[in-house]
């Protein structure tokens, strides 16, 4: 997989150095964006299949959701403009210890899957909510109780019968017509958020929307956090000039 990642970043700025020096009418020029735009998608595929395969949680940090769901909401909202989303989230939601990349590609591909089930547009309703599950309420889900913070990812599209909603966690397999996806996305949300010790179910109706809930144990270190959080001000940040050392053992990435 890293040799693969420098093959796609090898192409991705050659591209983006021959887009420099080209004009947007050039009849070249869509065909370079192209390529770009087919290389992202190369990059995110390989992200799944190298987090569905490895499973493991990588770079484990205090993290407030509030915050990673108000930065990755913004993100899509640019992007879907036809999609309008309503933001409920929680005051003093409790932190969690979560490999932050990780939970940013589980809400993007919710993101992704619930636009992508509202073809003309709709609402995407984004909750957060501290809850305290009491032991065996969500079997076979869960084996420990205590304090979780849930994430609700609600959208109003077509919504799944129950046949579809028993395999949407299986690996391959999609809905989606040829090309629109790989059937890893919801089985790579799984698979992350079984390995951060929560879980994940979904709500549904055929014509009435869809309802994904998920569950993140609290972090022990909640109340540290809570003290420790600082606010950073940017005057206070030291700019400057110099010189850039760029070192990489790969003759490709150096060169581009």
């Amino acid at each position: 997989m890293h040799d693969f990642n420098h093959l796609l970043m090898g192409i991705q700025g050659h591209a983006s150095l021959a887009l420099l020096n080209i004009d947007s009418h050039d009849i070249n020029y869509e065909h370079l964006k192209t390529i770009e735009s087919l290389v992202m998608s190369g990059a995110d595929l390989t992200k799944q299949l190298l987090g569905f395969a490895r499973g493991g949680k990588y770079e484990v940090n205090v993290v407030d959701l509030n915050q990673l769901i108000q930065n990755t909401s913004e993100t899509i909202g640019r992007t879907k403009k036809e999609i309008s989303i309503h933001r409920n989230l929680e005051k003093n939601l409790w932190p969690v210890e979560v490999d932050q990349g990780q939970i940013e590609q589980v809400l993007l591909n919710l993101y992704v899957n619930a636009w992508q089930v509202m073809p003309g547009g709709g609402n995407l309703y984004l909750d957060t909510q501290n809850v305290y599950i009491e032991h065996d309420r969500y079997k076979p889900y869960v084996s420990m109780n205590g304090r979780y913070v849930k994430i609700s990812i609600t959208d109003t599209g077509v919504g799944m019968d129950e046949k579809t909603k028993e395999r949407i966690f299986e690996p391959f397999f999609t809905t989606k017509e040829m090309g629109r996806g790989s059937g890893l996305g919801l089985a790579s949300v799984y698979g992350i958020i079984k390995n951060h010790n929560g879980f994940i179910n979904v709500y549904s109706e055929k014509g009435q929307g869809t309802t994904f809930n998920v569950y993140l144990p609290v972090s022990g270190k909640a109340e540290h956090f809570a003290q420790n959080k600082l606010t950073i001000d940017d005057s206070l940040l030291f700019r400057g000039s110099g010189t850039i050392l760029f070192v990489d053992d790969e003759p490709m990435v150096l060169n581009v």
